[in-house]
């Protein structure tokens, strides 16, 4: 993702929460916050301790991913963190991505972090919320690096920037502090306290790490090897508390065509190549036992003002880019593998003309309406795949930003976006026979034949 300015001057007090929102027709069912409890995953869904199918609806506040930063926006429109937090449920969300960055954890700025991640789990709660924390950089800074920020992607492709395959920096210039063994410890940390929490339902473990070029590998047991990070943190973080779901970002492959990690499949995969699940998937170990149905493979769909699709593809809803996102990471889905969650999209809509038509192609591939392309598809009272939009904030405007968020200046949201996002909000749907849904999801894969 393009880099985005943290610090936008809002101007107006803070504003009145709106009402929650509605389905504009009263026969339609309006969203549905996450029932109480925690989850695991079956197949291609994210199911309830009843065994029913959610779906994760949630908006990504950031903020904490800047060293010593905090949530951006706290005091307009919406002033505080509850305020907040009751303006996100207002709009249909049923939970926050939260960041945090690792240095932070070792400063001066730890105790304000800590809190804050307190006050965000508290809040959330109240607000009938749930939380995922995502780990978003090391270092928390920009760097010297033209055109690159590493408080938005890391540009090492790596998860730590000391020791092992690190040059010692983070890829921006800015000297590495985390090791691959305080990685992991900052992480139990934070595990052993949201331990038995279920405000907090899982841990992104590593925002955006990079597999172009050799960055982040999958396999092989070397320092780059980001499927044995995943397995050992995982494995570690669910010894705290074995009710938590993991989160794992599958490496971006944001350059020419290549081989992917399934060592077949040749292409580009901007929102990540999830194809070393193949062979290899995440699987954790705890007091010996093997845990399978704790993993969720994690993209990232912006579009194409933000991640430049069509030089790659074409336009954002053109075949070319559904076969790629097919194959780099649909067919998780398709397969009825593992779930995928697109952990965060977004656009302003104020710069590419492409952006029309990827808002419309994101929503129909989400709620599973694709498949006849081999797309993900869904029947019964399957949920299609869960999101994070991209963000919880008025918009970044500064030259070179992503005009993202989703709130204007007087706390309204901004229609155009709130359009894209009330149909992937979380809307239960009813069981069925396991004889109609046997027969509903045979007609939808002999659509793809």
């Amino acid at each position: 993702m393009k880099s985005l300015s943290l610090f936008f001057a809002a101007t107006l007090a803070a504003a009145t929460v709106l009402p929650a929102i509605q389905a504009e027709n009263p026969s339609v069912q309006a969203p549905s916050k996450l029932p109480a409890g925690m989850f695991r995953t079956l197949g291609n869904q994210i199911i309830d301790k009843h065994g029913n199918p959610v779906r994760l609806s949630c908006v990504y506040w950031l903020g904490m991913n800047v060293k010593d930063g905090h949530l951006i926006n706290m005091s307009a429109p919406f002033k505080g963190i509850q305020a907040n937090m009751d303006a996100i449920a207002a709009t249909g969300f049923n939970c926050v991505r939260v960041d945090f960055n690792n240095i932070t954890l070792h400063d001066d700025g730890a105790p304000a972090l800590l809190s804050e991640l307190d006050q965000v789990v508290a809040a959330a709660a109240k607000a009938n919320l749930r939380v995922i924390i995502n780990d978003h950089s090391n270092e928390g800074l920009r760097g010297t690096v033209p055109d690159v920020s590493c408080t938005a992607q890391q540009a090492n492709g790596l998860w730590y920037d000391v020791g092992g395959a690190t040059d010692g920096t983070d890829g921006c210039k800015n000297p590495g502090h985390t090791t691959q063994d305080l990685f992991q410890s900052d992480w139990v940390s934070l595990a052993s306290r949201y331990a038995h929490n279920d405000t907090v339902i899982g841990f992104d473990l590593w925002n955006e790490p990079i597999g172009s070029h050799g960055h982040s590998l999958w396999g092989g047991g070397s320092d780059r090897d980001i499927h044995r990070m995943f397995q050992t943190v995982g494995s570690a973080l669910l010894s705290k508390d074995p009710s938590k779901l993991i989160f794992a970002e599958c490496p971006l492959a944001i350059y020419d065509p290549a081989t992917l990690y399934d060592g077949a499949t040749v292409g580009s995969a901007p929102w990540g190549d999830c194809t070393g699940v193949k062979k290899l998937p995440v699987v954790f170990t705890v007091n010996g036992q093997t845990i399978k149905n704790k993993v969720v493979y994690d993209v990232h769909l912006y579009s194409n003002a933000v991640d430049d699709y069509v030089r790659l593809f074409g336009p954002s809803n053109s075949p070319t880019a559904i076969k790629a996102m097919n194959e780099s990471f649909g067919f998780l889905e398709f397969q009825n593998i593992a779930p995928v969650f697109d952990g965060e999209s977004g656009t302003g809509f104020q710069k590419n003309p492409d952006d029309e038509g990827w808002a419309d192609m994101l929503v129909k591939y989400l709620n599973g309406e694709l498949g006849s392309v081999r797309g993900p598809a869904f029947s019964g009272n399957q949920q299609g795949m869960g999101i994070a939009w991209m963000s919880w904030n008025t918009p970044f405007t500064k030259e070179g930003d992503d005009d993202l968020g989703i709130l204007n200046l007087d706390g309204s949201r901004i229609e155009k976006q709130l359009k894209i996002v009330k149909p992937l909000l979380y809307y239960p749907r009813p069981k069925v026979s396991s004889k109609a849904r046997t027969l509903s999801s045979r007609k939808e894969l002999n659509k793809g034949n």
